[in-house]
C-alpha cells in the first residue's frame, strides 16, 4: 500500500484517505490531533490519531505538524522527540481508527 507525501515529514497511507475525507466533510474545523494511548491500554503499535473540533484541543497542549490538504494535523506536545520525526497516519480496520505511526 503507497504512502501518499504531506510535506517532508508527515505520510498518510492510502488506506486512510476515504477516513480523512469524511472527516473533513463531517466535523467543521476538523483537525487530527496525535495523542498518546489511554491509561490502562496495552499492546498497542502506534499513537491515537483522533479527529477533534479546533475549538475542543487545548491551548498551547498540541503543535503542528502538517496538513493533509486543508486538514491540520496536530501532535500532542512533548510526545515526540525533539528532533525531526516522521509520521505516517493509516487506518486500523480492525478498531475503525486512525493511528499514526512514528518513524
Amino acid at each position: 500500500m503507497a504512502d501518499l507525501e504531506f510535506g517532508e515529514h508527515l505520510k498518510v497511507k492510502e488506506n486512510a484517505m476515504v477516513a480523512i475525507s469524511q472527516i473533513r466533510d463531517q466535523l467543521e474545523d476538523a483537525v487530527i490531533a496525535i495523542v498518546d494511548h489511554p491509561p490502562g491500554s496495552c499492546c498497542q503499535i502506534g499513537l491515537h490519531a483522533v479527529p477533534v473540533s479546533r475549538s475542543e484541543l487545548p491551548e498551547g497542549r498540541f503543535n503542528k505538524i502538517g496538513m493533509i490538504e486543508e486538514l491540520e494535523v496536530t501532535v500532542e506536545a512533548g510526545l515526540l522527540p525533539t528532533e525531526p520525526t516522521d509520521i505516517t497516519l493509516g487506518f486500523d480496520r480492525d478498531s475503525g481508527t486512525l493511528v499514526a505511526y512514528v518513524n
